[in-house]
């Protein structure tokens, strides 16, 4: 594994102690899995490929999730999963995106 992959994971492991430690009786309930694990991943992705570290992979004004998430449409999970099961139809999901490529990630690529 990369230096940088290890500091994301280093990064969200202190974030969840964080949290433990500052829970009622050091039981921490409310914890999403899925999306602690995606934010890893979004923060490896920043460090490795673009150089960029994320200060608080949680945080709502972070410019790069604001930017992924503009990038990436949301689609509803029943159109994943046919997409999954039928690759043909994706030139099809590709319409389902009405941003344009004019934002964080173009600057950089274009650069």
């Amino acid at each position: 594994m990369s230096e940088h992959m290890i500091e994301a994971t280093d990064d969200m492991l202190n974030l969840l102690k964080k949290d433990v430690d500052s829970a009622p009786n050091g039981q921490f309930q409310d914890f999403n899995i899925y999306e602690e694990i995606f934010l890893i991943a979004l923060d490896a992705f920043a460090r490795c490929s673009l150089n960029i570290k994320i200060k608080d992979p949680r945080s709502t004004d972070n410019e790069f999730s604001k930017a992924f998430s503009e990038l990436i449409p949301e689609v509803l999970p029943f159109v994943t999963t046919v997409v999954n099961l039928f690759p043909w139809l994706m030139k099809f999901v590709e319409g389902f995106s009405s941003k344009q490529l004019d934002g964080f990630f173009f600057r950089i690529f274009r650069k």
